[in-house]
């Protein structure tokens, strides 16, 4: 039994020497027949680049490693790969014993780092005639440890993705089976999960990617995390089919389609819902940078707002003239994504202009707002104020989307009356304007909030100082007779639906004149709707003696004062307003007057008698007016100038 032992181990000890005898003899036979000067021709005309192989190693039978690789790049266009640790290509065994490495059976890619442009068209990559044989094509291959590096607009910082893992397997005909997992590294990070088909003859391909938890860096600033979602990539063209994202904490949902994808001209159709629970917004755009076209729609609010407008520039930095949104005329915007600043200009045909400065980063914004007569709620404003919101981020962090609001005006006239000094201050969200505070002068202030709805509602109290009724010319959209006087002090409140809230108001006036009546003390007490406010526990006192003013104010009426009247105790009627009617006949808010002056024939101070001049003021308040004049001079010369003018 024991020689039986013996001479198997001494059989098996002889077929393994001579095994490995074999393996040394076929090992230096392959690499003596200048293995490495065909390997590099094959690997260059494989990868398309100039390739140097610093190392060969001949497996068991089978297989050749290659290792390291220098691949040089080509003068006429960047590489596919930008270089490779290492290549094992395999064969069969019959071929390997031939010598005929011309279609390996599998290939290895260690550590492969390549450039988006190998996803640009199937067959830039590799080529394919290096891996048809007579019975179509046969290599397998397998990457692990791979490296793309994606188109990012921060070249410093970079977009890649990394630790790629997968296979192409050949198929029928000539299509490859892809699948690969890999993350997301530099400007973001995430995973991706990729699989679909390439075809190396058409030089086609079609994959399928799903994109789970990618959340972008804070250099990037781009404040999008969470995102999920599948994306499709075939040819040149991306189809979002659906991705969810939260946009600094908002959800989000895009879906859309990017034809010409990897040149600097593509054409965009995004489609982005702004889930906000009570401001949900719709943005629907075409771009198409190649016509240098835009168009597209917000939807808000069950209201939809067209626009369009000419597009200049590339995806990364790009300007927008001659945009036209719904009422909006002749604006422009412009956005750079590595500033992450996005500016909108826009100016109505009535005259107003608007400008606004917004940070994607940090959600600061910054507008800017000038206006000529705008109408708002029924009220006429003139002003330019700057607006300046910062997010809270206590409330981000708890999910509630609020901001810090101030305004600051270099002028304000509501309704053709001065407001000095005007500066404001609240919180915004989408819930409304708390918390807020407004001052003008030294002696007024507006406090409350606003509520936004599909009405939105109003709870604010407005407190006025001890002012002359003299700085008054109107009160509203109608003239003061310019016999009322006195001073003016109390408050108003202003609730419910803001285009017609209820008032409530108790104003004191003392040494006070209208039309012919002289008191000493006027205590009003108002209540209701516009265009009617009803008097009530309303007393005028003259001396010692107390009247009762009754009626109310009627907005509908030019003298709204017609319908008030002064009582004594015994009920009998001393003053009536309708004696104001004939002061206010023709009168109305502002007043608009013109003189002209010629200089007399004697010449006063050497004056040419051919000149003349032309003035014309148009009085807006009692401190403020606009002013024109036209003059010609001795010399002929024709000369227009326009201003506004503020007495202080």
């Amino acid at each position: 039994m024991i020689y039986r032992l013996i001479a198997a181990m001494i059989i098996s000890a002889v077929i393994v020497l001579g095994f490995f005898q074999f393996y040394r003899f076929l090992k230096k036979r392959v690499v003596v027949s200048d293995l490495k000067a065909v390997t590099e021709k094959r690997m260059s005309a494989f990868l398309k680049v100039p390739v140097h192989v610093d190392k060969i190693n001949v497996g068991l039978l089978k297989h050749i490693s290659l290792s390291g690789l220098k691949i040089g790049q080509t003068q006429t266009q960047y590489p596919s790969v930008l270089g490779i640790k290492k290549i094992v290509i395999s064969y069969d065994l019959l071929s390997f014993l031939k010598r005929n490495f011309k279609v390996p059976t599998e290939v290895f890619l260690d550590a492969p780092r390549l450039t988006f442009r190998a996803f640009e068209a199937a067959g830039s990559l590799f080529d394919i005639n290096l891996l048809r044989s007579d019975h179509g094509i046969l290599t397998r291959f397998e990457f692990e440890d791979g490296q793309v590096e994606l188109p990012w607009f921060r070249s410093a910082e970079g977009l890649r993705l990394t630790a790629i893992e997968g296979k192409a397997v050949p198929k029928k005909g000539e299509l490859f089976d892809v699948r690969f997992k890999s993350r997301l590294s530099g400007g973001a990070e995430g995973s991706v999960l990729a699989y679909g088909e390439v075809n190396l003859t058409r030089k086609t391909y079609q994959l399928e990617m799903t994109l789970s938890d990618i959340a972008f860096s804070a250099a990037s600033r781009i404040p999008i995390s969470h995102l999920n979602g599948d994306v499709s990539l075939q040819g040149d063209t991306v189809t979002i089919r659906q991705i969810h994202f939260l946009f600094r904490g908002i959800r989000c949902e895009l879906s859309g389609r990017i034809e010409s994808a990897f040149s600097e001209k593509p054409m965009i159709a995004l489609s982005v819902k702004i889930q906000e629970s009570r401001f949900p917004i719709h943005l629907e755009v075409k771009a198409d940078f190649n016509h240098g076209e835009m168009r597209g729609n917000v939807r808000y609010l069950r209201e939809t707002h067209p626009f369009s407008g000419s597009l200049i520039g590339r995806p990364s930095s790009f300007r927008v003239e001659h945009l036209k949104v719904h009422h909006f005329s002749e604006a422009s915007s412009q956005f750079d994504l590595r500033s992450g600043i996005y500016q909108l200009e826009w100016e109505k045909a009535s005259g107003e202009r608007f400008q606004i400065n917004f940070s994607i980063e940090d959600f600061n914004s910054k507008l800017i707002l000038k206006t000529d007569h705008l109408k708002l709620f029924g009220f006429d404003l003139v002003t330019y104020a700057t607006f300046n919101l910062k997010p809270d981020e206590e409330e981000w962090q708890r999910g509630d989307h609020g901001f810090d609001l101030q305004m600051e005006t270099d002028y304000l006239i509501l309704q053709y009356q001065l407001l000095r000094d005007f500066h404001a201050s609240a919180r915004l969200s989408v819930k409304g304007l708390e918390e807020v505070v407004a001052r003008w002068g030294n002696i007024s202030e507006l406090r409350g909030k606003v509520s936004f709805g599909q009405v939105p509602e109003a709870d604010l109290r407005l407190r006025m100082g001890r002012f002359s009724l003299s700085e008054l010319e109107s009160f509203g959209t109608h003239p003061l007779p310019m016999s009322l006087m006195g001073t003016l002090e109390g408050t108003l409140d202003i609730k419910g639906p803001l285009d017609q809230p209820q008032l409530e108001g108790a104003f004191t006036i003392e040494g006070g004149t209208v039309g012919k009546l002289d008191y000493d003390r006027a205590m009003i007490h108002f209540s209701g709707r516009l265009p009617y406010l009803l008097l009530k526990d309303s007393k005028v006192v003259k001396g010692k003696n107390t009247f009762l003013l009754k009626g109310g104010f009627d907005f509908e009426l030019q003298n709204f004062l017609e319908g008030v009247h002064v009582d004594n105790l015994e009920h009998v009627v001393i003053w009536k307003g309708i004696e104001l009617s004939s002061e206010l006949k023709g009168r109305v808010p502002g007043d608009f007057s013109t003189h002209l002056e010629r200089s007399g024939t004697s010449g006063l101070r050497g004056m040419d008698t051919r000149s003349s001049k032309v003035e014309a003021e148009y009085k807006i308040g009692s401190r403020t007016s606009l002013s024109v004049a036209a003059e010609e001079s001795k010399t002929q010369e024709e000369s227009l100038t326009a201003g506004s003018k503020i007495r202080f």
